[in-house]
């Protein structure tokens, strides 16, 4: 206790200190509060992107699906520009469902004569420049 010049309690500072630990203790209990709010909404945003990150995936997937869907049923049509018979003359089997990296894998087992006939068929058909390129470089 204080006591001031009559001897008497300072009730004045008595009622400062008693305002400063309310304040205190309503502080405390708004960051307990904002702490809690805070944890619960990481929460929240957690579960959100997992979610988001699923749907990713599920989406991902069923495009995978739907393009290989798509070249399958482009490899099983028959090509306007080309004919089975026209394709089995060839130099290498199945020509058109070929990539272009496979072809010019099989390229240095041909002949000028063979190359020429891919370039030509080539030009006719897909024209690639890639692969033209590459047929002309075997040809060299």
């Amino acid at each position: 206790m204080f006591r001031n010049s009559n001897g008497t309690v300072d009730t004045t500072l008595e009622s400062y200190r008693a305002v400063m630990e309310g304040v205190a203790a309503v502080q405390k209990q708004s960051m307990m509060f904002a702490l809690g709010w805070i944890e619960k909404q990481a929460e929240i945003n957690l579960r959100m992107v997992e979610m988001m990150m699923g749907q990713a995936r599920r989406q991902q997937e069923a495009s995978r699906v739907l393009v290989e869907g798509s070249v399958r049923v482009f490899d099983e049509l028959p090509h306007a520009a080309s004919t089975d018979a026209e394709e089995r003359s060839l130099p290498i089997d199945r020509y058109d469902r070929l990539s272009i990296e496979e072809i010019s894998t099989r390229l240095e087992q041909l002949d000028a004569r063979g190359v020429e006939e891919l370039k030509n068929y080539e030009v006719r058909h897909k024209n690639r420049l890639l692969l033209l390129e590459r047929l002309d470089r075997a040809l060299v």
